[in-house]
């Protein structure tokens, strides 16, 4: 967390995760730094607020409904204007599988 604290305050964070709880801690956490939190609970709902505006950051959770995160990351690896975009997989999962699949889909932790 200490690398997004570095960041410009004001910079827009897309936070994506099934769970409410999570996403109200996040945003109140990097809110309260300065950070403009969007969220989605859905990839898809994220692929089309990404496509509206994209945001400086994605942190995504892997196990949503409809498509995982996995899927996401691709999708927004695809297009030249989201894939400059960095992508933290957030994920209880702590496996060596669970990381390659996260970097290979185009995370960047």
């Amino acid at each position: 967390m200490s690398a997004m604290m570095a960041a410009s305050a004001g910079e827009r964070i897309l936070v994506i995760d099934d769970q409410a709880a999570n996403i109200h801690v996040l945003s109140t956490m990097l809110g309260q730094q300065g950070f403009e939190i969007i969220a989605a609970t859905e990839g898809e709902e994220a692929l089309r607020l990404l496509a509206a505006r994209p945001p400086d950051l994605v942190l995504l959770d892997v196990l949503m409904p409809g498509i995982d995160g996995f899927e996401v990351c691709r999708r927004i690896r695809e297009h030249p204007e989201t894939k400059h975009i960095p992508i933290i997989f957030l994920s209880s999962a702590d496996d060596k599988d669970f990381v390659v699949r996260a970097l290979g889909a185009g995370g960047v932790d």
